[in-house]
């Protein structure tokens, strides 16, 4: 007799209360939910495209039963990588570790009135947060942990603050900086230069995300520091890294001295966050 599957699904809804950045979450309509799990795209990446099959792949794995994803977006071009990291951390700490409910509120609209669906009723919190990061994302990520941490060292909080006791996923993260030939590349392949180019001049992210810049050298340098200072007291320093190696936007092939091995997956580096799902294993 076949073993029943756990299998929870999921609804999804704008993030009501998040400031300063968009926010969709698929929640759980299981039970007993525990743990966050947080996107956020890359360089002139979208909020949900970027991981596109992930949202229906959280209706076909057990584990993802207890699990909500939340889906960020950012204006990625047009600021500076620690104002997205701010607003980040406050986005986190807006949800965890027990998010407010108006997070699983639905608006509906028909006919005659608007009326609001609540799609969990039962209090949430959650033990557990993932934060996973493309591109641009992991610098962002990164930063918002490293700020976090220091705060918190400072104050005392590591053991109780969400943003320290993270784990991170970073896929083909731009920590070590992107290639303009790369973009330059791939505009003129797609006739897009003329769009793309201005972006690029005027951009404070990109120019934040040149190889050797001033703020990827001082990220990694106070990242490593830190930890070497506070060595198994900050689990959030470290992130797990998948390259992506056919990449022709990052320099990849590298970590910080804090961070475990990184692999090399077979893919772009568009497409090396995207998950592949074929039966039950994907």
């Amino acid at each position: 007799m076949a073993l029943e599957r756990n299998l929870a699904k999921h609804e999804s809804s704008s993030c009501t209360g998040a400031v300063g950045i968009s926010c969709r979450v698929y929640a759980s309509l299981g039970a007993g939910v525990d743990t966050a799990l947080v996107f956020v795209h890359g360089f002139r990446g979208d909020q949900e495209r970027t991981w596109r099959q992930f949202q229906s792949l959280l209706d076909q794995r057990e584990e993802f039963a207890s699990w909500d994803a939340y889906f960020v977006g950012y204006p990625s071009t047009r600021e500076q990588i620690a104002a997205t990291a701010y607003n980040l951390t406050r986005l986190i700490r807006y949800i965890c570790p027990r998010p407010s409910s108006k997070i699983f509120e639905r608006h509906i609209t028909d006919a005659t009135a608007q009326k609001t669906v609540q799609i969990r009723n039962y209090v949430t919190e959650y033990t557990r947060l993932i934060l996973v990061g493309h591109s641009q994302g992991g610098a962002v990520i990164r930063k918002a942990v490293l700020e976090a941490a220091k705060e918190a060292i400072q104050a005392g909080t590591v053991e109780t603050d969400p943003l320290c006791n993270a784990e991170l996923v970073l896929f083909a993260p731009a920590i070590f900086g992107m290639f303009l030939s790369g973009w330059k590349g791939f505009a003129a392949a797609t006739s897009a230069w003329k769009v793309v180019g201005p972006v690029l001049s005027g951009s404070p992210s990109y120019k934040e995300l040149q190889p050797n810049s001033q703020f990827l050298i001082r990220l990694e340098n106070e990242t490593v520091q830190l930890a070497s200072d506070n060595q198994g007291k900050v689990a959030a320093l470290a992130a797990r890294i998948a390259w992506a190696a056919r990449d022709k936007i990052v320099e990849g092939g590298q970590r910080y001295q804090c961070d475990p091995e990184y692999v090399f997956l077979d893919e772009g580096h568009t497409s090396v966050c995207k998950p592949s799902y074929t039966g039950d294993d994907p």
